[in-house]
């Protein structure tokens, strides 16, 4: 059996798993939701019902804002139904969660609200709440020094550059301007184009003067072909007109006096932050001051001058 085959049953074994542990987190999810919707419609023994298996005996939910809110809506169904004895009891879990946790008395009714502030205001649990934040503080603080110091920032350097346009080129052919505009694609349309079209005008005329005589004659039986010649170079010449007319009017139609160009990367450098505590840096020396010299007989001072 080969090692592939031997491997196959703890691969299936694992995708099982993250399969189960995703659809029970989807149904503690959708359970705390509906818990949340039964509160909201004041059905308190419901939401007692659906939001204590939540809570005991051992936590379910994984975010600790739903923690905290699953507390505060336990305990307040728990008031709303007689039972301040349980309702002390969430609410204090609450505050050993969240110490500096307030109830909103613009959604809660004040007899709620008073209950919550007279357990917060309890002067030994005020003390053991004081010392929770304060070790709580302590630990976010510690934990955010040590990402600090962890920490790599990526310095990245960009530029751009601001092109200047000149009116007059707007009067040349062969897509020009539009190259000056950023047109690129129209540009080498046009330049194209009226490459051609002016090479069959020249190459034209060469072969109609190419067929004249001396007197700039045709012979009878060459007629016919000077002719056609003719009319291909007075059709090219128009065909070159056209475009450089239309290159001419398209170019002053969008033409602007300046562009600027997108940000370009140029370089980029790895730094880490300097720490909160970090002394600061001497200041610079000043423009001068008294110094130690060393004279005949003894020690005296001096004016130093720094430039």
């Amino acid at each position: 059996m080969s090692s592939a085959t031997r491997a196959l049953p703890a691969v299936l074994a694992l995708v099982a798993c993250l399969a189960g542990g995703l659809a029970r987190a989807a149904s503690m999810e959708e359970r705390f939701q509906a818990a949340r919707l039964e509160f909201e419609y004041k059905n308190f023994g419901k939401a007692i019902e659906q939001l204590r298996p939540l809570l005991e005996p051992t936590v379910q939910l994984t975010r600790e804002a739903d923690i905290a809110a699953a507390r505060e809506m336990l305990g307040l169904a728990y008031f709303y139904t007689g039972d301040q004895v349980r309702s002390r009891e969430e609410l204090l879990e609450l505050l050993y969660l969240r110490p500096l946790h307030r109830l909103d008395p613009f959604l809660i009714p004040p007899p709620a609200v008073g209950f919550f502030d007279a357990i917060r205001a309890e002067p030994a649990l005020k003390e053991k709440l004081e010392q929770i934040e304060r070790e709580r503080q302590q630990a976010l603080e510690a934990e955010r020094r040590r990402k600090e110091a962890q920490a790599a920032v990526t310095r990245v350097y960009l530029e751009r550059t601001r092109s200047e346009h000149w009116w007059a080129l707007n009067l040349l052919p062969f897509g020009i301007p539009q190259f000056q505009n950023g047109h690129r694609t129209k540009g080498i349309a046009l330049a194209v184009t009226g490459g051609l079209s002016l090479l069959v005008n020249v190459m034209s005329g060469l072969v109609v003067w190419g067929l004249a005589d001396d007197d700039l004659r045709y012979a009878h039986d060459e007629l016919g072909l000077a002719n056609g010649f003719q009319i291909t170079q007075y059709t090219s010449l128009a065909v070159f007109g056209a475009l450089w007319i239309y290159g001419v009017a398209d170019g002053f139609y969008y033409f602007e006096d300046s562009t600027v160009e997108p940000f370009q990367r140029v370089r980029e450098e790895t730094v880490r932050p300097e720490g909160a505590e970090s002394a600061p840096a001497a200041p610079p020396p000043g423009p001068g001051g008294l110094v130690p010299l060393a004279v005949p007989g003894g020690v005296g001072l001096g004016w130093q001058l720094r430039f």
